[in-house]
């Protein structure tokens, strides 16, 4: 049976769950699983592998961040693997919503040239500048017209565009054409930064709902490390350091990840692909609309839009702490 703490402290953290969403409760071990993954991506890691899913973006991190406990067998911890098993759910959610995003084949070569130009600038600023060359030259079939440049170790993505789009319109009709079917869908790259900026607002509100907790509950987690290092001095092990939990770490992880998802939004305002209003999609056999597809972090937080998957904090069980507790935030002092 539930204790007091865990029972009132899910009530404190409880989100409204709206009409088609399962229920979803991060724990504290949970939560800072995710919230250290998310705050060793870079956006340069997207780029340079944007054909690589969110999944195996998310393995690695993880494996590089459980690596340091490697004798505690977490690779195969079955809180570990439910943890991706519910960052999952998220991810499905935002997948949904961007297998909607489309862009309508267009009638004239006015309009087809001006989406090639609008979707190319999207793609310079988000591939890594080798993918880009191989999408001009070989792709797209611009390496003899540009011959100059094909080995220029120099040159931009910003130039190779500019310079391409220069002699777009000499193309003929089915270069244009192959160029539009390409670029009509959303890329790799474009969904993982769009899904993981709502994963960094996401961690963010599961952050908040721990804090408040925590102000409700201080003691909650050090009783049960308290507990735990006596224990564990009983039967001898006396090279325990009785550490507490590091609330301090949680907001700086939650500042960080609020600057991180500043500076991700600069990159996809550029993009035109996400310069569009009221997507309709289907998500768990439910439809639903997203007025506008880019806002500010506190616009998507304080929305009751669904524009952030809704969910709640989940206190931690006794075993869960004692069993996970080298990936909580802890300090040694008497400071937060």
């Amino acid at each position: 049976m539930e204790d007091q703490s865990r029972r009132k402290g899910k009530e404190i953290a409880q989100i409204s769950q709206n009409t088609g969403f399962p229920e979803l409760n991060l724990s504290l071990v949970e939560l800072t699983i995710l919230v250290q993954i998310l705050r060793n991506i870079e956006l340069t890691t997207i780029i340079s592998n944007s054909d690589e899913d969110l999944d195996t973006v998310f393995q690695y991190y993880k494996n590089q961040y459980i690596s340091g406990f490697s004798h505690l067998n977490f690779d195969i911890s079955p809180i570990v693997r439910g943890t991706f098993d519910k960052m999952n759910q998220v991810i499905v959610y935002y997948n949904c919503l961007l297998n909607e995003i489309k862009i309508p084949v267009q009638a004239n070569e006015a309009d087809k040239l001006e989406l090639i130009k609008n979707r190319m600038k999207d793609l310079s600023l988000i591939m890594d500048i080798n993918k880009y060359k191989f999408l001009i030259f070989d792709e797209f079939n611009f390496r003899k017209a540009l011959a100059y440049y094909y080995n220029d170790p120099n040159i931009s993505a910003d130039q190779l565009y500019n310079l391409a789009m220069s002699i777009l319109p000499e193309k003929g009709e089915k270069v244009i054409d192959r160029m539009c079917s390409r670029l009509r869908k959303i890329s790799n790259a474009e969904r993982n930064i769009f899904i993981i900026w709502h994963l960094f607002a996401f961690a963010k509100m599961r952050i908040r709902s721990f804090i408040l907790f925590y102000k409700q509950y201080p003691n909650y987690y050090d009783n049960i490390l308290e507990n735990f290092w006596q224990l564990m001095i009983q039967q001898g092990y006396n090279d325990f350091l009785q550490e507490k939990i590091s609330i301090l770490s949680y907001v700086k992880a939650y500042d960080e990840l609020e600057v991180k998802a500043n500076n991700w939004m600069e990159i996809l305002k550029q993009l035109s692909i996400f310069q569009r209003e009221n997507v309709e999609f289907m998500y768990n056999k439910f439809r639903f609309t997203r007025e506008r597809m880019l806002m500010s972090l506190q616009e998507a937080e304080n929305s009751q839009e669904n524009i952030i998957f809704p969910a709640s904090f989940m206190p931690d069980t006794d075993v869960n702490v004692k069993t996970h507790f080298r990936l909580l935030y802890l300090h040694f002092g008497n400071y937060f």
